[in-house]
Order: structure tokens, then C-alpha cells, then sequence
């Protein structure tokens, strides 16, 4: 289904369903894109300090330098080669990963690569719906 990432809401910050447009998600893209990645740095460094391990994987500033590396090739891959949508059309190159938000357009999977997108100055976004329903 192709949507408008304007559109598109996440409930992973302050347990608010908001707007992916309005979140962390794309400060940190931008960031990263444009900057020196040193408030996604930080963003990154206070849910350390807040939770302990944040995304299962990532608890000190190497894995926060890790972390702010594969991002830094997401947006390098985004920009090469675009965004697969199609798993055929996929030869090992660029990215390919399905996009998924429920029902009522809250994402699923996908968060960082839509921000990525979004910043770059795509507006739509093809995204599978699922069943699934996600909770505050």
C-alpha cells in the first residue's frame, strides 16, 4: 500500500502515538545526513543512561559508535541505490526490507529507513499492512 510518510504515526517515544514527521526518528536522519551524527550521538547516549540497553543491543559508547556506523550506511545505501520495494528485484545490492505499519498507520518496522527517506525528500512510501496492533 502506498502511503504518504506525513501520514505515517509512532508510539516509540513518551508512550504518544504521534507523527513520524514530529519525532526523534527524523532529527536524528537529519542529522546524521547532514551534520556530524553528534545529537544522534547523544539522542542515542541519554536512552543509554535512561533504560540501561536500548533495542537489545546497545548499552555503551562503542555500541553507540556501531550503532551511529550502520546508520551512517543506511543513509550511504538509501542514497546510492534507493529504496527496494521489490524482494525479485533485490541482487544483494542496496537495501531491501519490508516496511510495516498497522491499521491506523502506526510503524511497525521500518522506522529509521522511513525517517532516512524522508529526509533525502521522498513523500510516499510503500509499506505492508499487517494485523498486528501496536500498544502504548
Amino acid at each position: 500500500m502506498l502511503v504518504e510518510i506525513k501520514d505515517l504515526y509512532t508510539t516509540a517515544f513518551w508512550g504518544k502515538r504521534i507523527r513520524l514527521i514530529y519525532s526523534p526518528y527524523i532529527a536524528g536522519a537529519y542529522n546524521v545526513i547532514y551534520g556530524d551524527g553528534e545529537l544522534y550521538r547523544q539522542y542515542l547516549r541519554d536512552l543509554v543512561n535512561r533504560y540501561g540497553k536500548v533495542w537489545g543491543c546497545i548499552e555503551n559508547e562503542k555500541d553507540i559508535a556501531i550503532r551511529l556506523g550502520t546508520f551512517k550506511r543506511l543513509i550511504k545505501s538509501l542514497k546510492r541505490d534507493g529504496y527496494l520495494k521489490e524482494k525479485e528485484k533485490w541482487k544483494g545490492e542496496g537495501l531491501y526490507g519490508g516496511l510495516t505499519a498497522d491499521k491506523d498507520l502506526n510503524i511497525i518496522d521500518g522506522h529509521h529507513r522511513i525517517a532516512v527517506l524522508y529526509v533525502l525528500g521522498q513523500k510516499v512510501v510503500e509499506l505492508k499492512i499487517t494485523d498486528i496492533q501496536t500498544t502504548d
